[in-house]
């Protein structure tokens, strides 16, 4: 019996360490992934990074999701200028990376840094354009944080990207004031000219 508590002690030992391993192993790779990843074509100038202090979330509304991507693009060249050309923004989902279109706003036009105003746009050598987009996704997100790709591409093909964790936030405000007061800015007040006398 004394032999048969031993093996059955060192086996619930290992069978322990094994799983403090695994934790272990797991966490470091969840905590990697969860990490911003960047990457470009070698023929490319241009970088993409998250901007720290812009609005990078997602809130749920009734029946679909809004996700927010602030971005900073850089022009790292500093003999030619670059161009980017067009933006396009995945969710993971799975094992599939689906894209994400715009989210149809009346009062988009009003604010000119939103990717579908400022895009494209030319960054001299050593440049950088901070640009805003408010996506939608048709579905309701199930999980306190997602995936999100960035691409920005110029017009040869060649692309930069970078993709990181958005955390969901609680947020009733309509989607552009969010970004609005988030970032403190306004749009510019409409001007009208007084009606010309009559002669």
């Amino acid at each position: 019996m004394t032999w048969v508590a031993i093996i059955l002690s060192a086996l619930a030992l290992v069978a322990s360490l094994a799983h403090w391993v695994w934790d272990w192993w797991t966490g470091n790779l969840r905590g990697r992934r969860r990490g911003s990843r960047h990457g470009r074509h070698e023929s490319v100038a241009l970088r993409v990074e998250l901007l720290a202090e812009g609005t990078n979330c997602f809130v749920i509304r009734g029946g679909y999701s809004l996700i927010f991507a602030s971005l900073r693009i850089y022009n790292e060249s500093e003999q030619r200028e670059a161009t980017v050309a067009r933006l396009v923004v995945e969710l993971r989902r799975g094992r599939r990376w689906r894209p994400l279109a715009p989210q149809p706003n009346d009062d988009a036009f009003i604010f000119g840094s939103l990717a579908r105003n400022a895009l494209p746009v030319e960054l001299a050598p050593g440049a950088s354009e901070d640009i805003y987009e408010v996506f939608l996704l048709p579905d309701l997100i199930d999980q306190t944080n997602i995936r999100v790709r960035v691409v920005a591409w110029d017009y040869s093909g060649a692309h930069a990207f970078v993709d990181d964790t958005l955390a969901h936030r609680l947020d009733d405000r309509p989607p552009l004031d969010i970004l609005f007061q988030t970032l403190d800015l306004r749009p510019p007040t409409p001007t009208t000219r007084d009606p010309s006398p009559p002669a």
